[in-house]
């Protein structure tokens, strides 16, 4: 496949989008006019009224990157992608207009909240180390729309807002049902619950699991992967653990979820096991009288089951129409409990197809250790393994907290050690393609070309539905047209929503294309050659 034919690329855009395309990358290479988007816009649109703004975005950097405001506008343009062989990936990608200062006050967790967990030292229980820093809050970093150039950002405001938002995805679904090879729709958890539960799940996600790599180490099984009830007793002990004989059993038998007397190394990240394990805890106390786990308040148990059924209810509403759920990463003090709910929906809903998609971002150090454990998982439960293999939105931002807060820095230290990651996981996935699906999410060429190859190598077909790529509207279109003409699963995240509420999405999307400056010019390039190629040959 060549990716770098025009006239496969642009075969369905008319001289005018063209035109649109060459000017709006042009000015993407002016940083004024990037580093002041925002601000450009809004003024803009003050100076001009909503009409006429409306006409200079669509005929500018919104009709580049946004497919239009409803089902009705977007249809003829995924219709044009349907000839190309290109499915359509739907994003409703409006955000509130909030200030600076509002983010603190939707989170709900600075002044109100705070919480500390312990984990055990590897000697004794009456030392107690506090939770990495990475699971706190912090003021600072309130906005996570800072340093974030490729996700849009929900903040909580209250469970009737989490419940507009339910609505908003559903009519999402709606709008994608009978969309191209395979619909499907991309959701963030953060848009259905608290933040601030999402922090303190994965907090207790991180003490539980901490705990049970320390009871691997000491169990004289852990080579086969597998601890016995006995083994895990032994453990107790040499930890010096306050369990009685009873209570161990007891403890034993949550975390044996299919009861087969010997429960896997990585017994993954299912929430309610947890739940009892860290309530049960909460109840110990170590030498100086405090609890070894602080579990989590009924009230916020009850607002997790909200979040839950309202998950559940958007797989059910997919399922029905026959559209996947994407459900995208986030920052990594919330990522945890995603994944913890994520996987728990793979497993009711993706017995035989791939329902549910998780993420996994490759600039992450614990991405090749979280998606080995997790493949291992599904194998174990057999249920279909749904991957969006990706390579991150917010590697700024999380280095910077990472250095405020001081602890170490979870990204990949270079884009060679990413690209890495992002091989060797992607060879993992085709590896295992029988009870796996993945979506090989990447703008990089090079990567594109290594997952053909392996496709190649592998044997995996074209048609077999299980290998999918995905690139952003707008962008990226020698890529995306090239692989559909040539047979391939080829999708594009398609963005749509009213002008006015997409602004923050657009500034992003100026952002992210200065940071690829290669790959703009040349796109910017090869639109030129196809409009002199029609026009002046």
């Amino acid at each position: 496949i060549k990716f770098d034919n025009y006239r496969i690329a642009y075969k369905d855009k008319t001289p005018l989008e063209l035109l649109r395309g060459v000017l709006v990358y042009r000015s993407l290479t002016i940083d004024y006019l990037v580093d002041n988007a925002i601000w450009i816009m809004k003024k803009s649109r003050s100076l001009l009224g909503r009409t006429l703004f409306d006409k200079l975005m669509r005929a500018t950097i919104y009709g580049q990157f946004v497919a239009g405001e409803n089902r009705t506008e977007i249809m003829t343009k995924i219709h044009k992608m349907a000839d190309c062989g290109v499915s359509p990936i739907l994003d409703y990608a409006t955000e509130e207009d909030i200030t600076r200062n509002q983010p603190s006050v939707y989170l709900n967790i600075f002044n109100s909240y705070r919480f500390y967990i312990y984990f055990y030292s590897t000697t004794t229980v009456s030392t107690r180390v506090p939770v990495e820093t990475q699971f706190q809050a912090d003021e600072r970093f309130a906005d996570r729309r800072e340093n974030v150039i490729c996700a849009r950002t929900y903040f909580y405001e209250g469970e009737r807002k989490c419940d507009e938002n339910l609505e908003t995805f559903m009519r999402c679904i709606e709008t994608a049902k009978g969309m191209g090879r395979r619909p499907l729709i991309a959701v963030k958890v953060t848009a259905l619950g608290e933040p601030r539960l999402l922090l303190q799940l994965s907090a207790t996600l991180n003490q539980t699991e901490s705990l049970f790599n320390l009871i691997a180490i000491q169990a004289d099984d852990a080579m086969d992967r597998c601890i016995t009830l006995e083994s895990f007793k032994k453990a107790l002990d040499k930890l010096q653990m306050p369990l009685t004989n009873e209570q161990a059993t007891e403890v034993f038998s949550w975390i044996d979820i299919n009861e087969t007397g010997c429960v896997p190394i990585d017994w993954g990240r299912a929430l309610q096991p947890h739940m009892k394990v860290t309530n049960f805890f909460s109840k110990l106390k170590d030498a100086t009288g405090k609890p070894l786990f602080v579990p989590l308040e009924e009230e916020d148990l009850i607002q997790w089951k909200k979040v839950v059924h309202r998950l559940q209810a958007l797989v059910e509403c997919a399922i029905h129409r026959n559209v996947t759920l994407m459900v995208d990463a986030e920052q990594t003090y919330f990522q945890p409990a995603i994944s913890c709910l994520t996987k728990d929906l793979q497993k009711v809903y993706n017995k035989e197809k791939g329902y549910v998609f998780n993420t996994y971002q490759c600039y992450l150090k614990n991405t090749p250790c979280a998606l080995a454990t997790d493949l291992a998982e599904a194998k174990r439960e057999n249920y279909i393994f749904g991957v969006k293999l990706v390579r991150g939105a917010y590697m700024d931002q999380e280095r910077l907290r990472a250095e405020t807060l001081g602890y170490e820095d979870p990204v990949q230290p270079n884009i060679e050690s990413t690209t890495q990651c992002y091989n060797k996981m992607l060879t993992m996935i085709m590896n295992n393609i029988k009870n796996s699906e993945i979506i090989v999410a990447s703008h990089n060429e090079g990567t594109v070309k290594f997952a053909i190859e392996k496709m190649k190598e592998l044997d995996i077909r074209k048609d077999e539905n299980k290998v999918l790529f995905g690139q952003l509207y707008g962008m990226c279109d020698r890529i995306t047209y090239a692989l559909g003409a040539a047979g391939y699963c080829a999708y594009k995240l398609v963005p749509y929503g009213p002008v006015d509420e997409v602004l923050p999405y657009l500034t992003r999307r100026a952002l992210e294309n200065r940071g690829f400056v290669s790959g703009a010019t040349r796109e910017r390039e090869l639109m030129w050659k196809e409009f002199k190629h029609r026009y002046f040959s």
